[in-house]
């Protein structure tokens, strides 16, 4: 049977010239049907390979798939189709968002036994609500139906089938209209629920829902997770909901009509259980959070997520924070964005965190730090050894910012991730940048791509600095110059790249790099044509409490813009 690289020559369109094969090249499997590329294969394989080929299909027609998601493919899926998924027996079952249910994909759909099932934004097919849920389902730990519960026949099938589900775990009901008597059929017939994770974010609920829900919280004595961002309720009604479940851990409340009544309750759980809130976007002030804020200095506090973006905390606030972070050793993440802070802020937070030996996450996007407080903060960056992630983006920064912030990193051993992106950095910061590479071995990811529609000031040029000191430097995994001179430059084909002219690559390799990555550069400018703000409140998708991201794995390296030839290692991205 022929090796691996003869299958891959096999499988170029460059050329019949094994000579002149480039593994850059496209290859063919990036344009042909699975059918086909199997048929070419098979060609050049002798009797004995063909029928270990077939072997080794038949085993895998009969191994089962443990995890399958969908959620990127087409949303038209046949019944016959699922059917097919189903006999493969699956733990978890991600289906595509706008999934069309009609009775053909429900009958399959019923006999899923699994323990995870995800149902996002169907769609049914007729007026009348198809039962989708089987009674299969006694194994069921997590059911997420966001956006699936269209009317109330439908809310009346859930409800039937909660009191069989004795394992159920985590329940995601977000966006789908409910209001206080959907929560009352919902919850009525069950007498337990062993739900650990229960997110309702994005309803109609409002205080009477509050009251409602509160009395069915009793039911669910091990839950954990409570999300109930944009669900129309006041200080009144979540304080009403924080009493049902004492021991809740985490809390997203963000987007309601919350005051100052609430951060005393709230400062309270925060000295016995509770370790992650989200109060975006309510409208708080400084004064209106100092209960909390102060609990932050307290030996008891628990608290290890805090986010209170798009708010009123300003510089006023961040100094309030930073005091109480001076003496706090618990809270590992803070985000900030959308506050108004400005130097002063920044200037408070760095003096705090040189003393600071707990906090890893640090977002700061969308505010006024400038130059003058990148330069506060590299002063910190020099003496902190715990901040993992440092978030810049869109904060006013320039190129004497920029510099600081390399000189900074170049004494600091923690910091993995710094976001600079939507800032105006040139070739002038990249010389300090590079010479900070060539000592630091913690950085992993550097982003420095310009505002959309704006040609940033990074060229080619730039990057060569940045290309020698890659040279001795392993930790780098990604270098983020998006919507620069030097994307254009390469997108366009017009020059080659520093490598590509050092290691006597041909020119073909370049225009394949191109061709390759403008998917995804027509995907991000379309999604930036709106205010930096806008495009945050877009992206801010109501996320389950713990529940994490399944994305389909890939081990064939992406085909990016790459400007230094390592194996499996792409460092450049231009779009």
């Amino acid at each position: 049977m022929p090796g691996l690289g003869v299958l891959a020559y096999l499988c170029r369109g460059v050329s019949t010239d094994r000579s002149t094969y480039d593994p850059n090249e496209p290859s063919m499997m990036d344009f042909v049907h699975s059918e086909d590329l199997l048929e070419m294969i098979f060609e050049h394989l002798d009797v004995v390979s063909l029928s270990r080929c077939a072997r080794v299909c038949r085993a895998f027609a009969n191994t089962r798939w443990p995890i399958i998601n969908l959620s990127h493919r087409t949303p038209r899926i046949t019944g016959q189709q699922l059917a097919t998924i189903i006999a493969k027996r699956p733990h978890v079952l991600i289906l595509p968002s706008g999934f069309e249910l009609d009775e053909q994909t429900a009958a399959a759909l019923q006999r899923f036994s699994g323990r995870e099932l995800t149902l996002k934004f169907t769609m049914h097919a007729n007026d009348d609500v198809t039962p989708f849920l089987g009674p299969a389902l006694h194994r069921l730990t997590h059911l997420d139906l966001s956006g699936s519960i269209t009317d109330n026949e439908c809310v009346r099938h859930v409800a039937s089938r909660l009191p069989t589900m004795a394992c159920l775990q985590h329940l995601l009901l977000e966006d789908n209209g409910l209001d206080s008597r959907d929560v009352d059929v919902l919850f009525n017939a069950v007498e337990t629920l062993p739900l650990v994770t229960l997110s309702l974010s994005d309803n109609e609920l409002g205080d009477i829902g509050a009251t409602t829900l509160a009395s069915h919280l009793r039911k669910m004595p091990d839950l954990q997770h409570l999300g109930l961002d944009n669900v129309a309720m006041s200080s009144t009604g979540l304080h009403t909901i924080m009493k049902a479940c004492p021991s809740v851990a985490t809390l997203k409340i963000s987007d309601n009509d919350i005051d100052a009544a609430l951060t005393k309750p709230l400062a309270e759980a925060m000295q016995v259980c509770l370790r992650h809130l989200e109060l975006k976007s309510t409208d708080l002030d400084a004064n209106d959070l100092m209960p909390a804020i102060n609990t932050l200095k307290s030996r008891g506090c628990v608290l290890e997520v805090l986010r209170l973006w798009d708010n009123r905390v300003s510089d006023h606030g961040v100094a309030a924070i930073a005091q109480s972070l001076k003496e706090n050793a618990s809270l590992k993440v803070l985000d900030l964005r959308f506050n108004n802070i400005s130097s002063h802020g920044a200037r408070s937070l760095a003096s705090a965190l040189e003393k600071n030996t707990t906090l890893h996450t640090l977002s700061l996007k969308f505010n006024r730090i400038g130059n003058r407080g990148c330069k506060h903060l590299a002063g910190m960056l020099a003496k902190n050894s715990s901040l993992h992630t440092l978030d810049l983006e869109d904060n006013e920064i320039g190129d004497d910012g920029a510099v600081s912030l390399a000189r900074g990193l170049e004494r600091n051993t923690s910091v993995r991730e710094l976001n600079l992106r939507y800032n105006k950095v040139s070739d002038k910061a990249l010389a300090d940048f590079g010479k900070c590479l060539e000592n630091n071995r913690a950085l992993a990811v550097l982003d420095l791509s310009s505002k959309p529609h704006v040609v940033g000031g990074i060229t080619m040029d730039g990057l060569m600095v940045l290309e020698r000191a890659l040279l001795r430097n392993t930790s780098v995994r990604r270098i983020n110059v998006h919507n620069h001179a030097a994307s254009q430059t390469e997108r366009g084909g017009s020059s080659m790249s520093p490598s590509t002219s050092s290691s006597s690559s041909s020119s073909s390799s370049s225009s394949s790099s191109s061709s390759s990555s403008s998917s995804s550069s027509s995907s991000s400018s379309s999604s930036s044509s709106s205010s930096p703000r806008d495009m945050d409140s877009r992206q801010r998708a109501r996320s389950t409490p713990i529940s994490p991201t399944r994305d389909i794995i890939s081990t064939r390296p992406a085909r990016t813009g790459s400007l230094i030839r390592r194996p499996r290692r792409s460092i450049f991205f231009f779009w």
